[in-house]
């Protein structure tokens, strides 16, 4: 059997797949050619990043919301804040002056941390002390709760300042520390 003949004018279809041809390649036109700006002006400039000079408190707000947000690491979180520091203060006032008293603010907490620490710890010992001669576990007890509010109340007041000034810089608004911002701006400012 053969097959049966196509009709006039049309052909036999066969079951050869036949290769895609590709598309015909056509010319990709810029962006800004030169019947949009003329031949003799160049095409706009793009916007760069901020310079120098910016006070644009959104600009680098999740590099200042961590510089004082790190006030929770203590020691390692003084350091990382420097470092940040260092690396943003040429490129925003606003954020070299955020970043600096972040960076004051733990020093601070560190060095009255230190103090409060040390003070807290020697009216600890000495009322575990006193128990312990006299005798008593009620003044070994109250000692070790003192000690323990005192340096809960130094790291209250620290913390929950820098954490303010980390929700505020997030949101783009700028914060001022108690005590230090003036000092902060003083140092700052070119003479």
């Amino acid at each position: 059997m053969s097959d049966p003949k196509p009709p006039p004018g049309k052909r036999r279809q066969s079951n050869v797949i036949k290769p895609i041809e590709p598309a015909p390649r056509t010319t990709i036109q810029p962006l800004c050619s030169s019947r949009q700006h003329g031949p003799h002006r160049p095409p706009p400039e793009q916007p760069s990043a901020p310079d120098a000079a910016t006070d644009d408190p959104f600009a680098y707000r999740t590099d200042i919301a961590i510089a004082h947000a790190l006030v929770l690491l203590t020691g390692l979180g003084f350091v990382i804040a420097v470092i940040i520091w260092v690396l943003r203060r040429d490129q925003s006032r606003h954020a070299a002056f955020q970043m600096a008293q972040a960076v004051v603010w733990q020093l601070l907490y560190i060095i009255v941390g230190g103090l409060i620490g040390c003070f807290s710890s020697g009216i600890m010992l000495a009322g575990i002390t006193g128990s312990l001669l006299s005798g008593s576990r009620d003044g070994s007890t109250l000692a070790i709760y003192c000690y323990r509010a005192i340096t809960l109340l130094t790291a209250g007041a620290f913390v929950l300042p820098g954490l303010a000034a980390a929700w505020a810089s997030w949101n783009g608004r700028r914060f001022r520390y108690p005590l230090i911002a003036g000092w902060v701006e003083r140092r700052m400012t070119p003479r």
